[in-house]
């Protein structure tokens, strides 16, 4: 078994009992589209200042370049957006103000190494 962590070429040199050369190669590429369907994105989160769910965020890993989260309310309007690394959302909007218990929704922008651009929407509740 081999286990491989990153795109490139892979090359297998193997020698049987007869001593002979089996030489093979195989180019490993990255499945952008399971990159972002993997991406974890809670459902609910809580942030009360209890230290526990206070935060609803994603850390984006390998591969990915660059990223940003939008949150809107039930009638379309931007209340944050982050585009730091952690792509984290505390429960505040713009002015710093928190926001009231509520469904509110997501939108994610990610950035590829290789310049491909995927979005991710979905809704998340906010409990206080």
């Amino acid at each position: 078994m081999l286990v491989v962590t990153e795109p490139g070429t892979v090359w297998v040199d193997v020698t049987d009992m007869y001593d002979c050369h089996y030489v093979d190669s195989a180019a490993i590429v990255t499945d952008e589209a399971c990159l972002i369907e993997q991406l974890y994105i809670p459902t609910v989160f809580s942030p009360n200042g209890d230290g526990i769910n206070d935060i609803c965020g994603i850390n984006p890993d390998g591969g990915i370049d660059r990223a940003e989260i939008q949150i809107f309310d039930r009638w379309g309007n931007n209340l944050f957006t982050n585009t730091d690394r952690s792509l984290a959302w505390d429960g505040r909007s713009k002015g710093d103000k928190m926001v009231p218990t509520g469904v509110y929704v997501y939108l994610i922008k990610v950035q590829l190494a290789s310049g491909s651009v995927y979005l991710r929407k979905g809704d998340v509740t906010l409990l206080r």
